[in-house]
């Protein structure tokens, strides 16, 4: 009997209607694999694994690409001739877009610091600062919830600003895809003329 497997970019297999896109392998073809074997048992496994050309995922990651969605399809089958057609009969096969237990996330964020009195990048030296740095998040698991650390830098001399590190737990919706906001409240009456640049780091809690 033979497994086949292969990595499907699920946001491209539903813009093309249900057609399957296959994930780019580590080789430049497509991320597939396939193992031939004889059960002993009536029920057992059998691992598969897969190679996936994650640079080419990563290096969209800083231009247009808004993280990634794997899931899983595998065919179970048996070849009937061996003459070169390799005739096969499907036994079974698992190809839901919708399994999680079948899906790898490759998310991404992006980050925008502001001030929340003046709306803009310019800020007040003032006793009362306020920073908002709104974090959007693309291709997460939904309904996660999820760590988010973030910090405030001197981008002067690359020192943490005293106080200015947060660590929050927040929940991504129901599409994976949303926006989540950081507040920096502290005294900037001694921050004349000084650059500040917001650092935001997540982690699965599970």
């Amino acid at each position: 009997m033979t497994i086949h497997g292969r990595v499907i970019d699920r946001k491209k297999t539903l813009e093309s209607g249900g057609k399957e896109v296959v994930a780019v392998g580590s080789d430049g073809k497509n991320a597939e694999n396939k193992v031939i074997f004889t059960p002993d048992t009536a029920n057992g496994e059998q691992e598969l694994t897969f190679d996936i050309d994650l640079k080419k995922y990563v290096a969209d990651l800083n231009k247009s690409y808004a993280g990634a969605v794997f899931v899983v399809y595998e065919d179970l089958y048996v070849i009937q001739r061996y003459d070169g057609a390799d005739d096969r009969s499907i036994v079974a096969s698992h190809t839901d877009i919708n399994d999680e237990d079948q899906t790898i996330y490759l998310p991404k964020i992006t980050t925008s610091l502001d001030d929340f009195k003046t709306k803009t990048k310019l800020s007040y030296a003032e006793k009362d600062a306020h920073l908002v740095d709104t974090i959007n998040y693309y291709n997460m698991k939904p309904s996660t919830q999820y760590t988010v650390k973030g910090r405030l830098y001197n981008m002067e001399d690359g020192t943490v600003l005293p106080g200015s590190e947060k660590v929050q737990q927040f929940t991504s919706n129901a599409e994976g895809t949303g926006s989540w906001k950081l507040d920096y409240t502290f005294d900037a009456s001694d921050m004349k003329g000084m650059i500040v640049v917001a650092y935001a780091e997540y982690s699965n809690l599970k």
